[in-house]
């Protein structure tokens, strides 16, 4: 290193700022891609007025699918068939429409894309303790999984 009159001096952190310079130079010229990779993940909305489609959703995705539900009546969704190795269930939670006891409201499942391939994704809508002579509705939607 040189001082403003162009002699040279040791700088005793020499090596260690240096280093420190490389990584923060890195960290700076990476962080439009860090951003754009977190961008890419996005999340898909589903209702029963996309029962019977087909979809395209990426790798890292999210797709929630919300469905009307009843469990006060002892009926609730279920993932008939799936593939685990592609779209793993994140969670399924209800939310009542309002606070009376027993009330309808949405039950949604929470799914993730985790590889790419093809899921024909059903659902449904039954008292397990019936078995699957009580069901009485049907939900399915075929993802395509693209990296």
């Amino acid at each position: 290193m040189h001082n403003d009159r162009g002699e040279a001096f040791h700088d005793s952190a020499g090596p260690r700022r240096t280093q420190k310079r490389r990584l923060l130079g890195l960290v700076i010229a990476m962080s439009p891609l860090l951003l754009f990779l977190a961008s890419c993940a996005s999340s898909t909305s589903l209702t029963s007025s996309d029962n019977g489609k087909t979809i395209q959703v990426h790798v890292g995705d999210t797709i929630d699918i919300a469905l009307d539900s009843s469990p006060g009546t002892g009926y609730g969704w279920a993932i008939e068939k799936s593939d685990e190795t592609l779209l793993t269930l994140k969670q399924s939670k209800f939310s009542a429409s309002s606070g009376a006891i027993g009330s309808s409201g949405t039950e949604t499942f929470t799914l993730l894309a985790k590889r790419a391939g093809t899921v024909n994704l059903q659902l449904k809508y039954w008292r397990s303790f019936e078995g699957d002579r009580s069901i009485t509705r049907r939900f399915a939607v075929t993802m395509q999984i693209q990296t």
